[in-house]
C-alpha cells in the first residue's frame, strides 16, 4: 500500500527513538505531556503502518463524547485513516508488513498483551455507566497502544544504543523531578520551618509517592542492571561511580517518599541483586558486602527519617490489629483493609463477569454509603488493589488475564535471566497490591511502555541481551 507519508525506514526509527525518550523523561516529571505524546506515538505508528486503521475506526467511537488530548488526537487519527482508506481502495495493499508478526512469536505474545484493554471494552456492554466506562478506557488507552506498536516495531529501533538511551533518559527524569521536589521542600521549609515538608506527599511536588518510589524503584533497578551489564553498554569506571552515588540517593529519596510499598520494593530490588551476585554470578563476596551495605543504607536513612519509620510501624500495628479497625479511620493501612473487606463483597456477588467496565466506581461508592466510610465516599476512593479493581469490573476472567500477565512473563524473564524484566515485573505486582495503579495514566503509561518495551528486548529473535545489535 502506497503510504500517505512516503518516507525512509530511518527516519521513523529516529522518530519512535525521541518520542520514546520525550515519553519516559516526561512520565516521573510532567503528566499533561504525556497524553500529547503517547498520541503522537499513535499518529506515527499509524502513518507508518496505514493497514491498521480499521483498529482506529473502531476505537474512536468509544471516546469520541470525552474531552482529553487523546481524543483530539484520535480525530486527527481519524482523518488520516479515512485518506488511508482512500488509497486502499486506488491501490491494492501489501501484507508484506505482517510477515515479521507472522514468523516471530514473540511479537505475537506482545501484541497478546492488548487483549486485556479488549476486555475493558467488553466490559462496556453491560455497564450502566458508560460515561464513566469511556472515561476509563481513555485512561487505559496505553494497555492497547504499547503492545500493538513495539509487535509491529522494526527491530533496529531496539538496538543496544537506543535501549541504553531510553533507560537512561527515563533516569535522567527520575532525577530532575527528585531534585526539583527538594527544593520545592527545602523553599517551603525555610517558609514553615516543620520537617515533615520533606516526607510524603509534601516532597513528592509532581507525583502520588506510591507513583513517584515506583518510579525510583525502577530507576535504581535500571542503575544496577547497567552495573551488571557494564561491558554490554561499554560504560567505564567513572560511570560506576555515578551509578553508585545515583543508587543511593534514590533510595534515600524511596525512604523520604514515605511510601510502604516503595520501601519494600525497594528491599526487594536489593534482595533479588544479592541473589543475582551470589547464585548467578558466583560473588560470594560481593553478595556479603552488600547485604551489610543494604543493611547500613537502610538502618541509617530509617533512623535519621523518623516519619517513614513511623508509617511503617503504625501500618504494622494496623495490620495486627484488624478487628479493631474503625470505619472513620483515616490511616492508610486500615482505610485499604476496610475497603478491600467491602471490594471482596461485591466480587461474592458477581464472581464470574463482574459489574462491568462502567460500574465499578458505583459500586464501591454505593458500599462505602451503606457503610458509612466518609472519607472513602468524600474521596471516591478506588479499590486500592488492582486485581480486586479489575475483579470487580470484569470478575473471574479479567483477573486469570491479570495474572497471567505478570505470571508468564515472570516465567520467561527467569528463563532468560533477565535481571530488569525480573525487577519490573515484581515491582508492579507488588505495587498493584495497594494501589489500583491502572486506574489512573501514572501507572497505565509506565506499566503499558516498560513491559512491551522489556519484553521485547528480552524476547526479540530469542537471543541473550548481550547479542543485540549494536
Amino acid at each position: 500500500m502506497k503510504k500517505l507519508f512516503p518516507v525512509k525506514p530511518q527516519v521513523f526509527h529516529w522518530i519512535y527513538l525521541v518520542l520514546f525518550c520525550s515519553l519516559v523523561v516526561f512520565l516521573p516529571l510532567m503528566r499533561s505531556v504525556i497524553p500529547y505524546i503517547v498520541a503522537l506515538i499513535l499518529i506515527i505508528w499509524l502513518t507508518e503502518k496505514p493497514w491498521f486503521f480499521l483498529l482506529v475506526l473502531i476505537y474512536v467511537p468509544f471516546v469520541w463524547h470525552t474531552q482529553s488530548a487523546i481524543l483530539i488526537a484520535s480525530g486527527i487519527i481519524l482523518s488520516i485513516a479515512l485518506l488511508e482508506l482512500l488509497f486502499y481502495l486506488i491501490k491494492k495493499p501489501q501484507w508484506k508488513h505482517f510477515e515479521s508478526l507472522k514468523q516471530e512469536s514473540f511479537r505475537q505474545n506482545i501484541l497478546a498483551f492488548s487483549a486485556f484493554y479488549l476486555l475493558y471494552m467488553l466490559g462496556l456492554t453491560y455497564s450502566a455507566n458508560l460515561d464513566y466506562g469511556s472515561f476509563d478506557m481513555e485512561v487505559k488507552f496505553s494497555l492497547f497502544i504499547f503492545p500493538l506498536v513495539f509487535s509491529t516495531m522494526n527491530k533496529e529501533v531496539m538496538s543496544r544504543r537506543n535501549i541504553m538511551t531510553i533507560l537512561l533518559f527515563f533516569i535522567a527524569g527520575c532525577l530532575f523531578s527528585s531534585l526539583y521536589s527538594l527544593w520545592n521542600s527545602y523553599q517551603e521549609f525555610l517558609l514553615s520551618g516543620s520537617k515533615r515538608v520533606f516526607y510524603y506527599d509534601e516532597v513528592s511536588f509532581f507525583h502520588h509517592p506510591s507513583y513517584m518510589a515506583m518510579y525510583l524503584d525502577f530507576a535504581v533497578a535500571s542503575l544496577i542492571f547497567f552495573m551488571i551489564r557494564k561491558s554490554d553498554f561499554g560504560f567505564r569506571q567513572w560511570h560506576l561511580g555515578i551509578f553508585i552515588f545515583l543508587i543511593i540517593f534514590f533510595s534515600v529519596m524511596v525512604i523520604m517518599l514515605s511510601s510502604k510499598a516503595g520501601i519494600l520494593s525497594l528491599m526487594i530490588i536489593y534482595f533479588i541483586t544479592i541473589g543475582h551476585l551470589m547464585v548467578i554470578e558466583k560473588k560470594l563476596m560481593q553478595g556479603l558486602l552488600l547485604i551489610m551495605l543494604v543493611f547500613v543504607l537502610f538502618y541509617v536513612s530509617l533512623s535519621f527519617f523518623s516519619y517513614s519509620l513511623n508509617r511503617i510501624i503504625t501500618s504494622k500495628d494496623v495490620m495486627e490489629e484488624t478487628e479493631q479497625i474503625s470505619k472513620s479511620t483515616s490511616e492508610g493501612t486500615g482505610e485499604r483493609i476496610l475497603i478491600w473487606t467491602y471490594a471482596l463483597e461485591i466480587i461474592e456477588k458477581n464472581i464470574f463477569v463482574g459489574v462491568g467496565t462502567g460500574d465499578v466506581k458505583d459500586k464501591l461508592l454505593k458500599k462505602y454509603e451503606d457503610n458509612k466510610i466518609q472519607a472513602a465516599l468524600e474521596q471516591e476512593l478506588n479499590a486500592h488493589n488492582q486485581y480486586l479493581q479489575t475483579f470487580i469490573a470484569l470478575g473471574l476472567l479479567g483477573f486469570v488475564a491479570l495474572m497471567l500477565m505478570f505470571i508468564l512473563p515472570l516465567y520467561l524473564s527467569i528463563r532468560k535471566q533477565s535481571f530488569l524484566y525480573l525487577v519490573f515485573l515484581l515491582i508492579v505486582a507488588f505495587n498493584l497490591l495497594v494501589e489500583s495503579m491502572f486506574e489512573k495514566q501514572d501507572g497505565v503509561v509506565f506499566y503499558a511502555f516498560f513491559n512491551a518495551f522489556l519484553f521485547f528486548m528480552v524476547s526479540g529473535e530469542q537471543r541473550k541481551f548481550s547479542d543485540l545489535a549494536t
